[in-house]
């Protein structure tokens, strides 16, 4: 029988400055150690409690196979636990909505919708003189999509990724007054849609859910 024999996986694990992280999404499992190293590597279900907030990286851990992982904890410095470092964005938690409403726009009134249980599903307008100049949707991914108008109409949708990058533009053909759109909330049990329209005053109108999504 062959001789099996044991093998670290940590190439390096340091303790490091206090440093503001935030999490773009709830999907992530935190570990108790990172996965398929040493010690108990059991993940603990945080995601929905300190998903889109700062949190604060105090230790750094790269494998062997040159993979990157940070000990985070909440500002009063209560442990969490291990994250991949690609999970989380360096920096304090922005107001992902708020940047978008107001990008490049001057003397407008935003008013920001809350549109899901869980309140990570959000919906910003714009508005300049009575009219309405921007909708913004904040998604549970921490992405945007930003709806342009003229003259009362939606003209261009860009989305953006959580960090404010372009992932795509696209054309919008809004054929009546009242602007409407689907909002998704994945996290908010099991997933429900929800039908949102945006009147010409800039009224906000949440239709309630569309059923789950399977």
């Amino acid at each position: 029988m062959r001789q099996l024999r044991s093998h670290s996986v940590i190439r390096q694990l340091k303790a490091i400055k206090k440093t503001a992280y935030w999490t773009p999404t709830t999907d992530h499992d935190y570990w108790d150690m990172p996965a398929r190293t040493i010690g108990t590597t059991a993940a603990v279900h945080y995601g929905t409690t300190y998903g889109y907030r700062t949190l604060y990286a105090t230790e750094s851990l790269m494998t062997t196979r040159q993979k990157h992982y940070l000990y985070l904890t909440t500002a009063n410095g209560k442990g969490i636990g291990w994250l991949p470092a690609n999970a989380v964005i360096k920096g304090t938690y922005p107001n992902l909505l708020q940047r978008e409403v107001n990008r490049q726009l001057t003397g407008i009134t935003a008013t920001i919708t809350t549109v899901d249980a869980a309140a990570h599903v959000k919906v910003g307008v714009a508005m300049a003189a009575g009219v309405v100049q921007r909708v913004v949707l904040l998604r549970q991914d921490s992405t945007t999509v930003t709806s342009d108008f003229v003259t009362g109409r939606a003209v261009i949708a860009t989305t953006r990724s959580a960090t404010g990058k372009v992932v795509k533009t696209a054309k919008v053909k809004q054929t009546a007054p009242i602007f409407s759109f689907t909002a998704r909330a994945d996290f908010d049990i099991h997933g429900y849609t929800y039908r949102v329209k945006v009147a010409p005053t800039g009224a906000v109108t949440i239709l309630g859910t569309g059923g789950w999504i399977a």
